[in-house]
């Protein structure tokens, strides 16, 4: 039986638009043991039909799905996972696109090192202009080399290391032995939930300092919406104190709460009361005030 080397999978809803642009650069790669799994989340658009021509006419080794029902991106991405036959795993967001080294040099460096994970920088492009904007390529002299991935999450968590979950190419062995999944129904940070418990699990984690992924911003995308802006905070609450019972269930060490306290949470419980008083939420202001837990986390906010 084959397996390829590379599991691909792209979550997709109404993307009719840009399904193109991912799948193409896919077929432009210097590296050709892969397959692509597209995970259909029932679009009302004509999706399904764009992506299924795309992938024939480029003769690309391939998997559509569509689910029955919209489900959201985290359980598109989990039947993506499920699907999977690779020795490795990444994931490409439907209006993004990749480099043609991409998956080479990544899986180079992961069974020259043997790898449980490995990232690249990525480049951010305005969609409507084409226009760069900005290049995330960050060197820590520290974090040289093959490190453990907690050493990662620690550096993710004061914000010096931009590794991010799309940029990321996994081990399918290490998804399996840490059970890990994306969590359904969360609107907002669960490809960061993601990132942060693969951290936690690796043993051997490494990174390439060259953009290699391309991130296309969209005017009219989810972390453009006033929504978001507004309760992002609100979830990254959320995000921060679940993530600290899973390292309390897993039995990492206590050192990573404090961490999580100073910093992410912190900085999250400042911004959501802040948001809070800027949108004239007076009422969840002062309920959030009174919560004691609220209160402990801001005192370390300076």
């Amino acid at each position: 039986m084959y397996f390829p080397k590379i599991s691909i999978v792209i979550p997709a809803y109404n993307a009719a638009k840009c399904i193109e642009r991912p799948l193409l650069s896919l077929a432009r790669q210097t590296y050709h043991d892969f397959e692509v799994i597209v995970v259909d989340d029932c679009s009302s658009d004509n999706t399904y039909n764009i992506a299924e021509k795309i992938l024939e006419t480029c003769g690309l080794n391939c998997k559509i799905i569509r689910l029955s029902y919209n489900q959201g991106v985290s359980c598109a991405r989990n039947r993506g996972i499920q699907e999977a036959d690779g020795k490795y795993v990444c994931f490409i967001d439907s209006d993004d696109a990749v480099k043609p080294e991409y998956l080479e040099k990544l899986v180079d460096k992961a069974e020259k090192e043997n790898l449980d994970m490995v990232f690249c920088g990525f480049d951010e492009i305005d969609s409507l202009s084409g226009c760069f904007i900005s290049r995330h390529c960050e060197s820590i002299p520290e974090l040289a080399g093959v490190k453990l991935g907690e050493e990662f999450f620690k550096a993710k968590m004061r914000g010096r290391v931009g590794v991010e979950m799309w940029t990321t190419l996994y081990k399918r062995s290490l998804l399996e032995s840490a059970n890990l999944w994306f969590t359904p129904h969360r609107k907002i940070g669960q490809d960061r939930e993601f990132l942060y418990k693969a951290l936690l699990e690796s043993k051997r984690v490494s990174c390439l300092l060259e953009p290699l992924y391309i991130y296309y911003r969209h005017s009219d995308s989810t972390t453009r919406q006033n929504w978001y802006n507004k309760y992002r905070p609100c979830y990254d609450v959320g995000l921060y104190l679940q993530l600290i019972k899973y390292i309390k269930k897993k039995g990492y060490n206590s050192e990573l709460v404090k961490l999580i306290e100073r910093y992410s949470l912190a900085r999250a419980a400042l911004k959501m009361l802040s948001n809070f008083i800027l949108h004239d939420e007076d009422e969840k202001f002062w309920k959030a005030l009174r919560n004691e837990k609220i209160r402990q986390f801001l005192k370390y906010s300076y």
